[in-house]
């Protein structure tokens, strides 16, 4: 029950330990950071959601592979490719709610491989969504908030010819 947030009774949960092992990885290895996805299956579906919804600007996409989203919200993820492999109704729901998520009911490897190729990290999107929660994650991309309460939300679009950003938010 604690693999998909960021610290359980005080202890780093799940998402910490995605994290750190991410961290290590690019540590010691050789890594594309447009080519980092969260893979999960059966349960870990659940994980790849809350650690790309705590972070989504150090990935390139998450698949999901025979297994549910569990109760994840995708106000988050908004610029972060999802596909679910055999998703259950609650994929299906998350997928409805987010534009660039797709369900299939199977998958081989190299039609996997292929949706990898097609979707590299979107390092600077012109529209990003923060929804803060308790007490992470308070950063998208380039926003970051400091919120006042813990039901707090912006949304930022950058219009690069106008030279110019728009904000709006709640609670920040």
């Amino acid at each position: 029950d604690t693999w998909n947030k960021v610290m359980a009774a005080g202890r780093p949960g799940g998402v910490s330990h995605v994290l750190t092992v991410l961290r290590l990885a690019t540590q010691q290895l050789a890594v594309d950071p447009d080519r980092i996805y969260l893979v999960g299956r059966g349960r870990g579906v659940e994980v790849a959601l809350a650690t790309g919804d705590y972070s989504p600007q150090r990935f390139a996409g998450i698949i999901g592979r025979a297994g549910d989203t569990g109760e994840q919200t995708s106000a988050n993820l908004s610029n972060l490719p999802t596909l679910f492999v055999g998703g259950g109704a609650k994929a299906r729901a998350f997928q409805a709610s987010t534009p660039n998520s797709r369900i299939e009911t199977s998958a081989t490897e190299a039609e996997l491989w292929s949706w990898i190729q097609e979707h590299p990290r979107t390092a600077h999107p012109s529209s990003v969504t923060v929804v803060v929660g308790m007490p992470f994650p308070t950063r998208t991309y380039w926003l970051r908030l400091s919120p006042d309460a813990m039901d707090c939300t912006a949304t930022a679009s950058i219009d690069r010819e106008a030279g110019s950003v728009t904000i709006t938010g709640r609670g920040v």
